[in-house]
């Protein structure tokens, strides 16, 4: 815009004050220029895109439980677990959840089958048959497992649990300080 000659038509001041602030309005909604609002425009943009790609930033967490000195009763048991907080704005989860545990069992001639699980979030992996150690008057049982999942939108708190189970034959697996358990497990947090 030009040098414009004054004047003392009223309607003509009139239009070339709407001329001016259309002209700024027309620049600020740009952000392109540099005047103080137009440089408050473009760093909202830069931290709106800067909190974008923070929130995209995988976040890793990782939870341990422990269990020790417990009896087995008939069925499934739950040795070892922990619970895991989704932080906020991150709506896809991948987890991985390793358990290992041992029970003995005092009743001699006796042999139960002994399996092991982990269950993540009400799902349960698949079972594992334990192991024996030979040539022992009461045997010992170890078990291992292991299982993994995606969860798209998962809830606020996941919970894992690894689990020991027996059936299927006799046995006597009471409370032992030999009796532990370990569960660990590893979960990846992003933003689809």
């Amino acid at each position: 815009m030009g040098y414009s000659a004054a004047t003392t038509d009223p309607f003509e001041s009139l239009r070339r004050q709407r001329e001016a602030e259309s002209i700024a309005t027309r620049e600020a909604l740009s952000a392109g220029g540099t005047r103080s609002f137009q440089s408050v425009a473009k760093l909202s943009a830069q931290m709106a895109a800067m909190e974008e790609v923070i929130l995209s930033i995988p976040h890793s967490v990782v939870g341990f439980g422990q269990g020790n000195n417990y009896a087995l009763r008939e069925g499934w048991n739950t040795v070892a677990n922990v619970t895991i907080l989704r932080p906020p704005g991150k709506n896809r989860l991948s987890i991985m959840a390793i358990g290992t545990g041992s029970a003995t069992n005092v009743r001699e001639l006796s042999f139960p089958t002994v399996v092991s699980r982990v269950i993540i979030s009400g799902t349960a992996g698949m079972e594992s048959s334990a192991s024996t150690r030979p040539f022992s008057d009461r045997t010992m049982f170890v078990c291992d497992s292991s299982f993994g999942m995606d969860v798209s939108n998962p809830a606020a708190s996941i919970s894992v649990a690894f689990q020991i189970g027996w059936s299927a034959g006799y046995g006597d697996f009471p409370a032992r300080s030999d009796s532990v358990a370990q569960l660990t497990a590893q979960a990846t947090f992003t933003r689809t």
